[in-house]
């Protein structure tokens, strides 16, 4: 989920969100699970069980409601186009936390590493970013720069120096980063006001023209493979049509657009692969979970988990519906895995908040009021929206109060 949200900020791009969702899944698969279920414990080294083994209800009920987004991400990535303007703004973002990273003590070195990094953001802010030449031509500012940081500063004690570096480090790699995705997956766009170097006569000028009208087209993820093979189809019939020479500088142009969108394509088709195997792990991970192993029947409620070792549910039982336990009831209700009568089992008692009403909760935390919020819709106008509002307005209230944040 948080990489998720770093990619729509702009923070990472798809490819980055797509590696580290891989990574998590193939160590998340790797572990000791129960009917499914996550145990609460494991060492993190080795990832053995950590005794005593136990199943929380309301961790895997979040986990489960978190794979269906995961699994509802990756269905909008493969149908959506892939940005860039986002990576510019992430980029902007990083510049913003650096310049907070300042003041440091060492003056000879804050002066000059300002004008370089306000040479940086000059430099996003006035050149257009769907061009090659944007990504390649910052990543020539940004890496001697992050170099010569790196060799002079890297092991600074100076804990200041440190979180400098740690931002520059984050900026220089983000660039790098940017530049590589948009090389590989949008750099056939660069050509589409390519004309040819030598012309053709008026009939190869409109065909060409048309060609490099496609270039412009909006493409979806999911059909970018296709439409790289079918535009180099295309490109293959200009070709034999208007007897290009091999050794004329129009042929050198057209191959370097036809080894673009070759290079697109396996790109593209290997990204394709991982957001489709991603999405596939994650619905198996959910339909592994049995849910009714941690729900009573003759209470119609979950209990807050099951002690493993000895098959036993806890005595302990979530209640109510302004709980982090709702995205559990929702997601074990759409499973199948429990009745929907459980859902009119939760408590909806209600307390005065200044002067409306709240649903009240274990604890009056924000947490048990708004983490199901996260993945589940609050209707407008409803209870469950009312008190998340004023649970929030109360906590600011208090805050305030106490002169605390």
């Amino acid at each position: 989920m948080s990489v998720l949200a770093a990619r729509d900020f702009g923070w990472i791009g798809v490819r980055e969100l797509v590696d580290r969702w891989q990574k998590t899944l193939v160590s998340m698969e790797a572990l000791t699970k129960f009917e499914g279920h996550f145990l609460n414990w494991y060492e993190t080294t080795s990832g053995r069980p950590l005794e005593p083994r136990y199943v929380s209800s309301v961790d895997n009920g979040n986990l489960a409601g978190h794979l269906i987004v995961i699994t509802q991400a990756c269905q909008d990535l493969l149908l959506s186009k892939i940005e860039i303007d986002s990576l510019r703004t992430g980029l902007m973002d990083t510049l913003h936390a650096l310049k907070h990273a300042f003041p440091i003590k060492d003056h000879a070195l804050e002066i000059p590493l300002r004008r370089k990094l306000h040479d940086i953001q000059h430099y996003i802010a006035k050149n257009p970013s769907r061009k090659l030449d944007f990504w390649e031509g910052l990543q020539k500012i940004s890496t001697p720069f992050y170099e010569e940081i790196h060799r002079q500063y890297h092991s600074s004690k100076d804990s200041r120096v440190r979180k400098l570096y740690f931002w520059i480090k984050e900026l220089h790699e983000g660039i790098l980063a940017a530049t590589a995705e948009y090389r590989d997956i949008h750099g056939w766009r660069d050509y589409a006001d390519q004309s040819l170097p030598q012309s053709l006569g008026s009939t190869a000028l409109l065909r060409w023209n048309y060609i490099l009208s496609r270039l412009n087209e909006e493409v979806v993820l999911s059909n970018l493979p296709d439409f790289c093979e079918n535009l180099k189809e295309e490109i293959r019939e200009f070709e034999d049509y208007f007897q290009i020479s091999p050794m004329s500088v129009n042929a050198k142009l057209i191959q370097q657009l036809t080894d673009q969108l070759e290079h697109t394509r396996v790109h593209s088709l290997v990204l394709i692969g991982k957001i489709k195997n991603i999405s596939d792990v994650c619905q198996r991970l959910f339909h592994q979970m049995d849910f009714g192993l941690l729900y009573d029947n003759s209470r119609k409620l979950f209990s807050i988990g099951l002690r493993v070792a000895e098959n036993v549910l806890d005595s302990s039982y979530y209640d109510l519906m302004a709980s982090e336990a709702r995205l559990l009831s929702f997601a074990a209700i759409a499973k199948g895995d429990v009745p929907a009568a459980h859902w009119f089992r939760l408590g909806r008692g209600l307390t005065q908040v200044g002067r409306g009403s709240s649903l009240i909760s274990w604890s009056g935390s924000m947490f048990e009021y708004l983490m199901p919020s996260l993945v589940l819709r609050t209707p407008e106008g409803s209870m469950i929206k009312q008190t998340c509002e004023l649970s929030v307005k109360k906590q600011i209230e208090y805050g305030e109060h106490k002169s605390i944040p």
